[in-house]
């Protein structure tokens, strides 16, 4: 008659070291990815803060448009379009104007030097010359306010 010999310990032993090994390896693991996850999340968020509409004459409007840069990464303002229509590309001579700390330019979309680029935390303004005759009294106007990363921020404005 042959002895058997208990080896329940010892495999109890070996998923133990297993299981405690896999739990390190998983800490470390989280913790070096942890720091990446962190750096990707930051996001672009551009909140309008308001639009306001000047009549200049007849069918004449300037409107003032707030700006405030409440994510995380800086916002680049390249673009905007109105009734999605870019402004360069619209009827009539449209003016758009982006005011910050470094003072005021004209917008020009071919021109990065002339973006309106906001800070995390940072305001701004954008300035919408619409000439005579390009929009009437009582109509609705739709700005979309396009960021370099290609995010598109909507206002709608009645003109009165």
């Amino acid at each position: 008659m042959r002895k058997r010999c208990s080896v329940g310990v010892s495999v109890a032993l070996g998923v133990l070291a297993v299981s405690s090994i896999t739990a390190v390896l998983s800490l470390f693991v989280t913790m070096w990815v942890a720091p990446l996850t962190a750096a990707m999340t930051t996001f672009e968020a551009v909140k309008l803060s308001g639009v306001w509409v000047c009549r200049n004459g007849p069918e004449s409007f300037s409107l003032f448009v707030g700006v405030k840069n409440v994510g995380e990464a800086t916002a680049t303002i390249q673009n905007l379009l109105l009734n999605g229509v870019p402004f360069k590309e619209s009827r009539g001579a449209t003016q758009v104007v982006v005011v910050s700390n470094g003072g005021e330019r004209p917008l020009n979309p071919d021109d990065s030097q002339t973006y309106l680029t906001l800070a995390p935390g940072a305001r701004g303004q954008i300035l919408v010359e619409l000439p005579e005759g390009m929009f009437t009294l009582a109509q609705t106007v739709t700005l979309e306010i396009e960021t370099l990363s290609g995010v598109g921020y909507l206002a709608t404005v009645l003109l009165l």
